[in-house]
C-alpha cells in the first residue's frame, strides 16, 4: 500500500506555476543543462557564485567602468558619461592615452561631473606631450591636470546622491581618425555596517 504520508521535496503546486525545492530537497542541473534568468543562461561556475559568499552584506564589489573616445574624422564635441549609484566611494577616476589626436587646430578633454565639469582633469592637450599615447593620468598622478576635487587634501570622491562622471573631448579643425582615450572609473558601493559604543 502507498505511504499517503510521503511528500517529495521538490514538488510543483499553483497548478504547476510554481515549483517548490523544500528543505532538503535539491535542484540539481547536470553537465550540459543550463539555468537561465529571462532567457538568458546564467554561466558561472558553482566555484563562482560560492565564492560570492565571502562577501560581507555590509561590502559591494569594486566596479570599473571605462569609456572610450575615438576621434571621427570632423571637429565637434565628444561627450561619456559613466554613471555612479547613490552612495558610490570613488577609488580611482582617470584618462588613458591610446593614440594621440590629431585635430588640425586642438583637442581637448576635461573630465568632472554636474556641478563641476573639470572636476577631476583640466583641460589636457591631447594632441601634445599633456596625455601622450601610452600614459596615464589619474588620481595619484594627474599629469599636472589635477581638478578641484583631486587637487585639495579633502579630495571629493564620496557622493550621497547618484552621481554622473562626465569627459568632453572638444577637437577645432580638420580632424583624421587617429585618436583614441579612454576614461575610466572605478567605483564602490557599500552599505556602511554600524561602528559599537563602548
Amino acid at each position: 500500500m502507498a505511504d499517503t504520508t510521503y511528500m517529495p521535496k521538490t514538488y510543483r503546486k499553483d497548478g504547476g506555476d510554481t515549483h517548490v525545492i523544500a528543505s532538503g530537497g535539491v535542484l540539481d542541473v547536470e553537465s550540459g543543462g543550463a539555468l537561465k534568468l529571462a532567457g538568458v543562461a546564467i554561466t558561472p561556475t558553482a566555484a563562482e557564485i560560492n565564492k560570492s559568499a565571502s562577501i560581507a552584506a555590509t561590502a559591494y564589489q569594486t566596479v570599473l567602468a571605462e569609456v572610450l573616445f575615438t576621434e571621427a574624422g570632423v571637429a565637434g564635441t565628444y561627450t561619456g558619461t559613466i554613471a555612479l549609484p547613490a552612495g558610490s566611494r570613488i577609488i580611482d577616476v582617470g584618462v588613458d592615452g591610446i593614440a594621440v589626436w590629431t585635430a588640425g587646430t586642438s583637442a581637448k578633454l576635461i573630465v568632472g561631473d554636474g556641478d563641476d565639469d573639470d572636476g577631476f582633469f583640466t583641460e589636457t592637450n591631447l594632441k601634445a606631450t599633456d596625455l601622450a599615447a601610452g600614459e596615464i593620468n589619474n588620481i595619484e598622478h594627474p599629469g599636472g591636470k589635477a581638478g578641484a576635487y583631486i587637487a585639495m587634501e579633502a579630495r571629493i570622491l564620496y557622493a550621497a546622491a547618484a552621481r554622473d562622471v562626465i569627459g568632453v573631448v572638444t577637437t577645432v579643425g580638420t580632424t583624421a581618425t587617429a585618436g583614441r582615450t579612454r576614461m575610466y572609473v572605478c567605483y564602490a558601493t557599500p552599505t556602511a555596517g554600524a561602528a559599537t559604543k563602548a
